[in-house]
Order: C-alpha cells, then sequence, then structure tokens
C-alpha cells in the first residue's frame, strides 16, 4: 500500500456505498484504528488504467485544500490519498473523516426539527460553498445526500463531492 502522507497504512473494511466515481469503503488506519471513509477511484473506461479526469481533478482540490487550511470551513478533510490492492489490482482512495449521518438521513430521521439548527446547517453549507468560489471551483452536485453532518449536526462539505475548476 502506498500513502500521500507517509507512515499511513490501512485496513479495509466493507463497503458503505457507491460515490459517482467509484466506491466509498469504510478503512482503519492500521496503528490508531481510527475509522475512515475512503473513496475508491474507478479507472478510465477508455485505456482501463488511468484514473477519469474528474477523479483527478478531485484528489488534486481535496489535496489543495488540505495544504490551505481550508478544511476548517466546512469543507471535507483529506486525511491521505492512499493506494489499496483489491483482487490484485491497486486501487486509488482518498481518505476522509467518516461521519454517522448525512443531511438526507438527518431530514429523513426527523432530527432537524429546529428552525435554529436548519438556519445554522443552511448558513454554514453557503459559507462552504463561498470559499469553493473564492478558489475558483463550482460544485457541481450539492445535494442533502452528499452533505456529511458532525455529532452536533454542522454540515461537512458534500461527501467526497465532485468538482471543477473554470
Amino acid at each position: 500500500m502506498v500513502t500521500l502522507f507517509p507512515g499511513k497504512a490501512y485496513d479495509r473494511a466493507g463497503q458503505l456505498g457507491e460515490g459517482s466515481f467509484g466506491a466509498v469503503l469504510t478503512v482503519y488506519e492500521a496503528d490508531s484504528g481510527a475509522e475512515y471513509a475512503a473513496k475508491r477511484f474507478e479507472l478510465n473506461e477508455d485505456d482501463g488504467c488511468t484514473l477519469s479526469s474528474g477523479a483527478l481533478i478531485e484528489v488534486s482540490f481535496l489535496s489543495a485544500i488540505r495544504m490551505a487550511s481550508l478544511d476548517k470551513k466546512g469543507i471535507i478533510h483529506l486525511e491521505d490519498v492512499c493506494e489499496l490492492t483489491e483482487e490484485g489490482e491497486d486501487i486509488l482512495c482518498a481518505v476522509v473523516p467518516k461521519y454517522n449521518c448525512s443531511l438526507e438521513e438527518a431530514i429523513q430521521g426527523g432530527a432537524l426539527t429546529s428552525n435554529r439548527t436548519r438556519l445554522s446547517i443552511a448558513i454554514s453549507l453557503l459559507e462552504a460553498v463561498a470559499v469553493l468560489h473564492s478558489n475558483g471551483v463550482v460544485h457541481r452536485d450539492i445535494k442533502s445526500a452528499n452533505v456529511m453532518l458532525t455529532e452536533e449536526l454542522r454540515p461537512v462539505g458534500a461527501a467526497l463531492y465532485d468538482c471543477t475548476h473554470q
């Protein structure tokens, strides 16, 4: 396994779901046992050996956000970029914190009963979008299923999102 940030290794657990560029997996950091989500990027269908341009943009953007310390402003934190081996094939993954609940799940589960909480989430989302826009990024898939909530019901970016530079 190769990681962008030396000294980290991950063990794969189960699959959480499907993203626009590939599956989202549960992984555990080998040393600490900390649980993360890892977005597995599929290979380009044209040649079967390179990443799609959308996946490359996403990894590049998340790396730049981490380096600029913008991930504290409602943008999801990139923990690592790693290569996992699956069925003899090396797969590139973006490793991010694993959140328990999306905005969609909170709405459907009736967890957002307070207007104050709803307004706080809306304002936080607008602030995060402003951070993206001020850095030349337009998010192409903002929806409740892609917005993760912390335990304090604060939104964090769009879950492993699609983005494009203008």
